[in-house]
């Protein structure tokens, strides 16, 4: 049976706990982060008690991402639209305006040669 000394272990196990600490650290402050600004209380204070060496805030990064990826998209189709009612109601607009300005110069042409 081979025998390795406990100091050897902790000399070997240190780093590696190390890294994960600062792994789990980085990772968690960047999802309580966004989480403090989008104020979603449960997904902070369930990301702030649980240590799970980086993996739910990881998740919860990927998930937030998507749904922004959704946002964005929607967003875009609703300016979109928005842009194109806001064009068609220029265009009716200045199409009425137009018609109003042609009536006001024929009736003034009728008056004249009148």
């Amino acid at each position: 049976m081979l025998l390795i000394p406990k100091f050897m272990i902790l000399k070997t196990l240190f780093p590696v706990l190390a890294f994960v600490m600062v792994w789990d650290m980085i990772w968690k402050w960047i999802a309580l982060y966004k989480a403090a600004q989008k104020k979603e209380i449960w997904r902070f204070v369930c990301i702030l008690i649980f240590n799970t060496c980086g993996i739910l805030p990881i998740v919860y990064l990927l998930l937030d991402s998507k749904d922004l990826n959704e946002d964005t998209t929607s967003d875009n189709n609703k300016s979109s639209s928005h842009k194109k009612d806001n064009e068609l109601k220029k265009s009716t607009k200045w199409k009425a305006l137009i018609t109003a300005k042609k009536s006001k110069k024929s009736s003034k042409s009728n008056i004249k040669s009148k």
